[in-house]
């Protein structure tokens, strides 16, 4: 009779959920303002992928252009001393 060892059933069934799991992930991408360090991120969610560029305004908001070419931000400027959005001016 064929015996099957506990620890490789083990693994074999986990490697197969994730196969699963990796193949029902949205396909797409988010856009995310950071606040707290003037940047906008792109998160590819099949992926988790994370690209992240330095913006001119502490961002609050972000949109995508209609033809999906142009990344928007919208937030206060970027000054020396500003804590973020709702959060005032701090003196420095």
């Amino acid at each position: 009779m064929l015996q099957i060892h506990p620890l490789l059933a083990s693994i074999a069934l986990t490697l197969a959920a994730g196969a699963v799991q990796a193949a029902t992930l949205p396909n797409g991408v988010v856009y995310s303002a950071n606040e707290g360090d003037g940047s906008v991120s792109e998160i590819t969610l099949r992926t988790g992928a994370v690209h992240t560029a330095k913006v001119s305004v502490i961002p609050h908001n972000v949109q995508i252009s209609p033809d999906g070419k142009t990344v928007l931000a919208v937030g206060m400027p970027a000054m020396t001393g500003m804590a973020g959005h709702g959060m005032g001016c701090q003196a420095t």
